[in-house]
């Protein structure tokens, strides 16, 4: 057994060294063409991106005041008018003058038909001699008094009036008492009320309390994880960094990486079961052989390494085995490294199971059957599958790993951020990256909840302290009305003003009884004042008439003077003849006006009811008349309600001179708002479908393709605007660009170039 037995030995111990494949070399030359391609593709999309994205002219906020500027048309009108007496009934014959024609004092206006005038004038003289028959009427109608006896009449009404003021004096009696009750009741409310209002203020505090604790623990809760995947996130990014630093200090040089199948190895290298045992064995060590150098490039500084001899490894493995625990966790990293050396012994285990048999068969001078051959065969290769099934996560760490060092001692920075992006997407895949974004999301939740929840529980404790105050001054008041009632100094005099009043009323009739009484005892004397009263009526009727009488007479007068001038009638004063509301032919039927100006004129414009909030009296206005280049300076006198079509009427006081009364003439009044902090141009505001008002903001954004600027979505508050700017309220500041234009049309998250005048 000597000599055959050492050889098997020496043939399962020997060290495998594989021949460089050409396979590998074709996929060198492959990943570095693709790499030039990737770099020529990204050169050719900068450039296309320089054409393809928008260029957008920007500006920033600023502090500044809306200005208004308010035009239109109004008309000049004379602002004093003279009447001039029309009479009713009268024709008129001839009309001279025209409205809106300046006239003089004494020119002629218009002419009456004078045998109308004469038949006025005949029923002026007969109603004046009427009024003369009555007066004289009048002179001969005195009469005096006769004596009577009222002194039982006088009796009668005074007690009356003292029987009226028993009974305001009860009545100001039960006016008191029940001002008396109403206090009470108030005091016993307003403490009632000021009880529960001081109940709700403490029970709105505690609530507050607890909601606002509950509300930072739910906060603290969300925190956690975060915090955890912070905390992890910052822990895998110090492993990378040890690990940059341990392939760039080592004198190790790493090889090219190129992934391997080493079941598709066993398959090719699949044997013939009717080859001699010997040869079968020498072919299925060199599988086993291949495969334990594939593990040992695979493993070595990593799982099954660290779980042989960890204090031995260099500071490269020490990294590799950080990554490790940084891909698994501690605890799944512990369990998995025990699964793969259970598995690699498993495996040593067949080989060793297999060589036992093969010596077996060589002691006994016995051959291996194909039946053998084949379990054998089987077994091993299901040990394979399941330890490469177990190592396919870690072939894949493996793999990005040795990508990554080995940029790090060969390639570029771009390559070296390249591979190190892919080993980090490996490390924090996807799915950990939602649940970061998860919990992110739930911590903004939570603290968006906690502010809302205590800026309502802030308003709750606010409103149920203005009810406490509130019932508290109202008991304080109830409290100082009945201590006023205790000491009697409370003064009813507001509440029973009423019964009061009825009482002096009643006090004072029974005095005028009282009164009335003595002037029925002293009955002559009051039969003399009566007399002396009528005879006093008599005259002041006659006095009526005599005016009355006067009063026709100057009426029948001016006609008179009417009808010796001819009919003719003249402007009394110098202006403007505004209205000659006569037609000749006509009877004057008393509705028609003739008035003149006194020429003082005033200018009247309407405005819109949204214009009318910029204005206010002593505001300057321009009037440009018609056909004159030079503008007038007034001030407003007057703005009139808004009427039912929307408009103000809106007057100014023209200075002295000559105008043309109801001419049309321009205005233009300028205005300016208060300062606003925020004020942007008015084209950068735009409105999405739900009517919000919105700006876009340029904003710098790191993607894949560098540094980059997009177009962000603010929402705004239009406060007021004028004809090219806006004042808001937003959350932007004020170094942020915002657009006012674009050569193309722009989304919100759109890249975009600012134009550079």
């Amino acid at each position: 057994m000597g000599k055959p037995l050492e050889y098997m030995i020496n043939l399962l111990t020997k060290e495998h060294q594989p021949e460089k494949s050409s396979l590998q070399a074709l996929a060198k030359r492959l990943l570095i063409g693709f790499f030039v391609l990737m770099l020529l593709l990204t050169v050719l999309s900068r450039a296309a991106d320089s054409v393809t994205v928008a260029k957008v002219r920007v500006s920033r906020m600023k502090s500044s005041v809306l200005n208004y500027e308010l035009s239109g048309d109004g008309t000049i009108e004379a602002e004093t008018e003279e009447y001039i007496k029309l009479y009713e009934g009268a024709r008129i014959q001839s009309i001279e003058g025209k409205p809106g024609q300046s006239v003089k004092e004494g020119d002629l206006l218009f002419t009456y038909d004078l045998q109308e005038l004469e038949a006025i004038a005949e029923d002026l003289r007969n109603e004046y001699t009427i009024l003369q028959l009555n007066y004289k009427i009048g002179r001969l109608s005195k009469e005096t008094l006769e004596s009577a006896n009222n002194e039982e009449a006088a009796e009668i009404a005074l007690r009356r009036a003292e029987f009226d003021l028993a009974l305001a004096k009860k009545d100001l009696d039960a006016a008191k008492n029940k001002i008396n009750e109403n206090i009470s009741d108030r005091l016993e409310t307003a403490k009632e009320n000021y009880t529960i209002a001081k109940e709700a203020y403490e029970t709105a505090l505690e609530d507050r309390e607890y909601a606002i604790n509950k509300g930072k623990l739910e906060l603290t809760k969300a925190e956690e994880p975060v915090e955890k995947y912070n905390k992890a996130r910052q822990e895998l990014e110090q492993a990378l960094r040890e690990y940059r630093q341990a392939v760039q200090s080592s004198s190790q040089k790493l090889p090219d990486p190129v992934e391997e199948d080493m079941l598709s190895s066993i398959d090719a290298a699949a044997l013939d079961l009717n080859i001699r045992d010997g040869d079968f064995y020498k072919s299925f060590v060199m599988i086993d052989d291949s495969y334990r150098s594939f593990l040992n490039t695979l493993f070595t500084g990593s799982v099954s390494s660290y779980a042989e001899a960890s204090s031995e490894l260099d500071a490269l493995s020490k990294a590799k085995v950080s990554i490790y625990k940084q891909y698994y966790g501690e605890k799944e990293y512990e369990k998995h490294a025990k699964e793969i050396q259970k598995a690699k012994n498993a495996l040593e285990r067949a080989k060793e199971d297999y060589l036992l048999t093969f010596l077996a068969t060589i002691e006994t001078g016995a051959v291996l059957t194909s039946a053998q051959k084949a379990a054998c065969m089987r077994t091993y290769q299901d040990l394979y599958d399941s330890l490469n099934e177990l190592t396919e996560k870690d072939q894949k760490l493996n793999m990005a790993l040795s990508t990554y060092g080995y940029a790090i001692q060969n390639k570029s920075e771009a390559e070296i951020e390249a591979s190190y992006q892919a080993l980090f997407t490996l490390l924090y895949d996807e799915e950990k990256q939602k649940e970061v974004k998860t919990a992110q999301e739930l911590l903004t939740e939570k603290q968006k909840d906690l502010a809302k929840l205590t800026s309502d529980w802030d308003r709750t404790v606010e409103k149920a302290e203005r009810e406490l105050y509130k019932a508290r001054e109202e008991y304080d008041l109830a409290e100082e009305e009945n201590n006023q009632l205790l000491n009697k100094t409370y003064d009813y005099s507001e509440e029973t003003r009423s019964a009061e009043s009825q009482l002096e009323a009643a006090r004072r009739s029974a005095e005028d009884a009282a009164d009335a009484l003595e002037q029925a005892r002293a009955n002559d004397g009051k039969i003399q004042a009566a007399n002396q009263t009528k005879e006093e009526i008599d005259q002041l009727n006659l006095e009526i008439r005599e005016l009355e009488l006067k009063e026709k007479e100057e009426a029948l007068s001016r006609m008179e003077e009417l009808i010796d001038a001819q009919g003719k009638v003249f402007a009394p004063v110098s202006g403007i003849l505004l209205r000659l509301e006569l037609s000749a032919g006509g009877k004057v039927t008393g509705t028609e006006k003739v008035s003149l100006s006194k020429e003082d004129y005033g200018f009247h414009f309407k405005v819109r009811e949204k214009e009318v909030k910029y204005l206010a009296i002593g505001d300057e206005v321009i009037i440009t008349p018609q056909n004159s280049r030079k503008g007038i300076t007034a001030n407003i006198d007057s703005i009139g309600m808004v009427d039912s079509q929307g408009m103000s009427e809106v007057s100014a006081a023209l200075p002295q001179g000559e105008y043309g009364e109801g001419s049309i003439a321009s205005y233009t009044i300028y205005k300016h708002s208060k300062q606003y902090h925020q004020t942007i141009p008015l084209q950068a505001i735009r409105m999405d479908a739900n009517q919000v008002n919105y700006v876009l903001v340029v904003r710098e954004s790191n993607t894949s393709l560098g540094n980059v600027l997009i177009a962000y979505r603010v929402n705004v508050n239009v406060l007021e605007k004028d004809f090219s700017t806006a004042a808001v309220e937003s959350s932007m500041g004020s170094r942020d660009e915002i657009i006012i234009s674009s050569n193309k049309n722009i989304e919100e998250g759109d890249r975009v170039r600012i134009y550079e005048e």
